[in-house]
């Protein structure tokens, strides 16, 4: 596991941050967070806009992401998928279910934080990582992980990317 902070200068981020919170970002309803047809609880759903599905551009919004992919030094060729979450705050931190973003592949997986929350990313050895804006945390796409929402904010909101290995 690898973690950057404050991976893109402050004007930059910003711009991208604001984009991501805008109200005139469209997000899309996904009813499950890591399972499709989850039942596992009420709050196991989340806003999602994919940019990126199967290596080919499927959002104009995709620009916005560029700053990243470039600090990260991901091209654009070996982006399998890339899409922003935006889960909401819950009473208590809700863990949406271990999972690997893809089944079986050569990935590594990229978590980019757009905002600061007490929400994070934990993993099946026990690590937790908080969402902290600005910063890109990086690991093995076989790596089980799951989402964990916030408690002191209205919504966390992160950037998934999914890159093939070379």
């Amino acid at each position: 596991m690898d973690i950057q902070y404050n991976l893109l200068d402050s004007e930059t981020f910003g711009y991208i941050q604001s984009v991501f919170q805008s109200d005139e970002f469209p997000w899309f309803l996904n009813t499950s967070v890591a399972y499709p047809n989850s039942n596992i609880s009420v709050h196991d759903c989340q806003f999602t806009h994919t940019l990126v599905r199967d290596y080919k551009v499927c959002s104009k919004w995709v620009q916005y992401i560029e700053p990243v992919l470039y600090k990260a030094g991901i091209r654009k060729e070996d982006l399998a998928r890339a899409k922003v979450n935006c889960t909401l705050a819950t009473d208590e931190p809700f863990h949406s279910g271990l999972h690997t973003d893809f089944g079986s592949g050569s990935f590594t997986t990229y978590v980019f934080y757009i905002n600061t929350n007490n929400g994070g990313t934990a993993f099946d050895d026990g690590t937790f990582v908080k969402s902290e804006e600005n910063k890109l945390v990086s690991f093995d796409g076989m790596t089980m992980h799951t989402a964990v929402t916030s408690t002191d904010t209205k919504y966390r909101i992160v950037l998934n990317l999914n890159v093939r290995k070379l």
